[in-house]
């Protein structure tokens, strides 16, 4: 799964895919979700989406991971060719799996 399949879920859709976040920060419209994982952070960014409705007004916009122990400005460079964001989600994922013991194949339109 690619973290760019996060934009567009509302908070239960998240909280189905990854669980609890280990932080949650709430702004006046915003909030971010912080998923730790034993070497990087993913950071889940969600905004007040007008058109939503009443009962769950926030959609993921933007999806951001840094290495454990470094600060974002000066994040290293991922040696391989898959991002930093989707291999911290892939670790997250396969924590809450294991820990929940379920299957991708209840959200087949995130697998890729």
């Amino acid at each position: 799964m690619k973290s760019r399949q996060l934009v567009g879920l509302d908070r239960g859709g998240l909280n189905s895919l990854l669980g609890k976040p280990t932080l949650l920060r709430q702004d006046a419209s915003a909030q971010v979700w912080q998923y730790a994982a034993p070497d990087c952070v993913l950071h889940v960014f969600l905004y007040r989406d007008g058109g939503a409705g009443p009962n769950d007004p926030y959609r993921v916009v933007y999806v951001d991971a840094v290495r454990r122990g470094q600060r974002q400005a000066l994040r290293p460079v991922v040696s391989s060719n898959i991002p930093l964001d989707d291999k911290c989600l892939g670790r997250l994922l396969q924590r809450f799996s294991a820990a929940h013991k379920t299957s991708a194949v209840f959200m087949p339109h995130l697998i890729r």
